[in-house]
């Protein structure tokens, strides 16, 4: 066993190891700052939730769709659904029902490269490591350099053309050259093409002007929602609550500082269960014996004045027996009522006269000595009782 110094020793290292880890957490920086995806459900400078919260405070409801787009074609045409800088290639079946969507009516604001733009005519270009100014629609706004811009594409095979569609320029270089683009159909689908997706950061809507020019492209046609795709970005659903604690144990301060002091517990455990030194002499601990029962339950009946509750506990304990009634206490009088219709019904001689005799001992004062009595006469009526069964049977 150990001894108090050392249990204090070891809990004041536990207790620092948790402080320890609690100011580590605390003091600990985001890793989504550094996370590079244009994720609406990121807070570092390039995802995207500043334009989510954005939309929030306008009144437009935002969803995070975090299941693969087979089936977006269901959602209303009034939503507005937004991919940003995908990281994933949509599937075949993906793309067509992106597609259905637009031609449904539906509103897409696509942001940076993917396979998508392929079917709308529209491709994405880098520039390389050159940075291109673009035209201020208003000459006070400061807008970022794009690194990315459009350009014609020959249209994906599974997609079928939408009809004419109506081109506006949204941004240009001062070539002339377009950094973001609106492609409106006649069935009232529109899609709106943004080379570089860094107009929809937090960083440049926090030190820009891109907010300004951002948002009136996507409230322009007042969407019920917005949608964020965010399947492809890496926020999809699977996974298991087992392996994201393990990943979360394995890569947060506060999870090494639990695992830790997993395994100081359970060395403990192993250590409290083994014996050091001579064996620690037991306590003998010998049981009551059935004498001893009796009389201290005799002593008690007597110092109650308990004599006259054992003679008709005693008298219920028989009824009970012989199967006439509940094995609770009858009162007195229903007592000696019983024993008299037993006596009736009783056809040896020696059963009577072993019912006559208990019937005798109730009505006789209580004390120890009539309590032995009392049980030695029902025991008597119960041998009779039996004896005269068995000449019965027989």
């Amino acid at each position: 066993m150990a001894r108090r110094p050392e249990r204090a020793a070891l809990a004041l290292l536990l207790g620092a190891l948790v402080v320890a880890a609690l100011l580590g957490r605390a003091t600990a920086p985001d890793r989504s700052q550094n996370d590079p995806r244009r994720s609406s459900l990121l807070a570092g400078p390039a995802g995207a939730r500043g334009l989510a919260e954005a939309l929030r405070r306008l009144g437009v409801p935002v969803e995070a769709r975090r299941r693969s787009l087979q089936h977006v074609d269901s959602l209303p045409p009034s939503s507005l659904l937004a991919l940003l800088d995908i990281r994933e290639k949509l599937t075949r079946l993906e793309i067509v029902s992106v597609r259905r969507y637009v031609a449904r009516g539906g509103d897409l604001l696509l942001a940076g490269p993917s396979n998508l733009g392929a079917c709308f005519g529209v491709g994405v270009a880098s520039t390389g490591r050159a940075l291109l100014p673009v035209t201020r629609p208003v000459a006070s706004w400061t807008l970022p350099a794009t690194g990315a811009l459009l350009e014609a594409t020959e249209r994906a095979g599974e997609c079928a053309p939408l009809g004419t569609a109506r081109v506006d320029t949204l941004l240009r270089t001062p070539g002339g050259r377009p950094a973001a683009l609106r492609l409106v159909y006649g069935g009232g689908g529109r899609v709106t093409l943004l080379a570089d997706a860094v107009y929809v950061c937090n960083r440049a809507l926090r030190e820009t002007d891109a907010g300004l020019a951002v948002l009136p492209w996507i409230l322009g046609d007042h969407p019920s929602r917005v949608v964020f795709d965010e399947y492809h970005q890496g926020f999809g659903e699977q996974g298991s609550l087992v392996v994201a604690a393990a990943r979360w144990a394995a890569g947060a301060p506060a999870g090494w500082a639990m695992v830790q002091l997993a395994g100081a517990g359970l060395a403990l455990l192993a250590l409290s269960a083994v014996r050091f030194g001579a064996t620690a002499g037991g306590v003998t601990r010998l049981r009551r014996s059935p004498d001893e029962h009796l009389e201290a339950l005799a002593n008690g009946l007597e110092r109650g004045d308990g004599a006259g509750e054992a003679v008709a506990l005693i008298v219920a304990g028989l009824r009970h027996r012989l199967g006439r009634a509940s094995p609770t206490g009858p009162a007195p009088v229903e007592a000696e009522a019983w024993l008299e219709a037993l006596a009736r019904s009783a056809h040896g001689e020696p059963v009577r006269h072993a019912i006559g005799r208990l019937i005798a001992l109730t009505h006789q004062r209580a004390d120890a000595d009539r309590v032995l009595d009392v049980g030695n006469a029902a025991e008597d009526v119960w041998t009779a009782l039996r004896q005269e069964k068995t000449r019965q049977r027989s």
